[in-house]
């Protein structure tokens, strides 16, 4: 066995392609990314560079993973944490350890005291290894992760770091009274909720999205996405999200609060965008628009609103319109596991907890 970093574009691309030949004896899942999620290594994701290994023998790939700086995280939190990510691996002790110890040793090139992951390769796609959940769906921009790794992790001097949490709403599911009143005395605070207005589209993603980086800077761990990457991927989503998936909390002035409801696009990162015909893009488009699962990856309320019932009544409204449209399952995910306000909230739903990603960290 051998370990040799990631530079050509040969090297880049089988990177990139050799997923399944890692798993083919030891899991029928993994995460599978899409072509999309490797711009950091063409230098195209501001503030965070990647250096990518492949560990090799017996003339195939047998892992794969990436040490990560992320600048951002760096200049916010100063904490001297590296990071590693887009981390596939066979079953192998040897093999996982030897993979670890190349991206530590870059971390320490860098500069980095400490290792924390996994992130592909922020926060914001990807994080942690799945602890509980394994029979579940793998719902977008989230890890499905054999169990063998995180065992082998830990036995390498990984300790957990964090744990993020996943809950599941279904159709089975009625909303408490609760919510449905706290939604009708809104009225009284001069609060309507109300569907992502396309007419206004660019300027309403715009407030959003201060809204969201005002609200998630305090976050663990969290570097809110810059204002323009954040219009570009929504505008990317714009045709797969329907618009009533997007429900804004409004005052006389001002978007409080948002709540968003992504279908199931991980189905379009098994096609090769340069290799698939349009028809074919567009048979699965369709499938998106009429996925029966949902995630919920975003929910907040402008903290001079919080406590009043709004993200009560941002959950209801957008699990009706999920249901209008033939949803069956709702997945909100992730929520950090001491954030005890979000949590209380989303247990009164009636939510039950079915995932859970660990974050782990070891000194360098």
């Amino acid at each position: 066995m051998e370990v040799r970093p990631v530079h050509s574009n040969d090297e880049l691309t089988r990177f990139v392609e050799c997923q399944r030949s890692i798993y083919e004896t030891d899991s029928p899942r993994w995460t599978l990314m899409g072509e999309d999620d490797y711009q950091v290594f063409y230098g195209k994701a501001a503030g965070v560079a990647a250096q990518g290994f492949l560990v090799t023998g017996a003339g195939r790939v047998l892992s794969r993973g990436a040490a990560i700086l992320n600048r951002q995280h760096l200049k916010k939190f100063r904490d001297d944490v590296g990071f590693f990510g887009f981390f596939d691996t066979c079953k192998d002790p040897r093999v996982i350890k030897l993979l670890l110890g190349a991206i530590e040793n870059q971390l320490r090139v860098w500069g980095c005291s400490v290792a924390r992951g996994p992130v592909s390769p922020t926060m914001n796609k990807y994080p942690g290894l799945l602890i509980e959940g394994h029979e579940k769906w793998q719902s977008p921009f989230t890890s499905w992760t054999p169990t063998y790794i995180a065992e082998i992790v830990e036995s390498a001097g990984y300790k957990r770091c964090k744990d993020l949490l996943a809950f599941e709403v279904t159709n089975h599911q009625q909303m408490p009274h609760l919510f449905t009143r706290t939604a009708e005395n809104l009225k009284r605070l001069d609060i309507s909720i109300r569907s992502l207005s396309f007419r206004r589209f660019d300027e309403e993603i715009r407030e959003v999205w201060k809204l969201y980086e005002e609200q998630f800077r305090d976050n663990w761990g969290e570097i809110p996405i810059p204002e323009e990457e954040f219009v570009t991927i929504i505008h990317q989503l714009r045709w797969l999200v329907p618009r009533s998936f997007v429900q804004l909390a409004q005052s006389e002035r001002n978007i409080v609060g948002f709540i968003v409801a992504m279908p199931d696009v991980t189905r379009l990162n098994s096609i090769p965008r340069r290799l698939a015909s349009a028809n074919q893009l567009l048979r699965e488009f369709g499938r998106v628009l009429r996925s029966s699962r949902v995630r919920v990856p975003l929910l907040t309320v402008h903290r001079d609103y919080r406590n009043r019932g709004i993200d009560a009544a941002l959950v209801a409204s957008v699990w009706h319109e999920c249901l209008r449209r033939g949803v069956e399952c709702a997945e909100l995910s992730w929520i950090l596991e001491d954030n005890r306000n979000m949590l209380g909230h989303i247990r009164r739903t009636g939510a039950i907890q079915t995932k859970k990603w660990r974050l782990y960290e070891k000194s360098l």
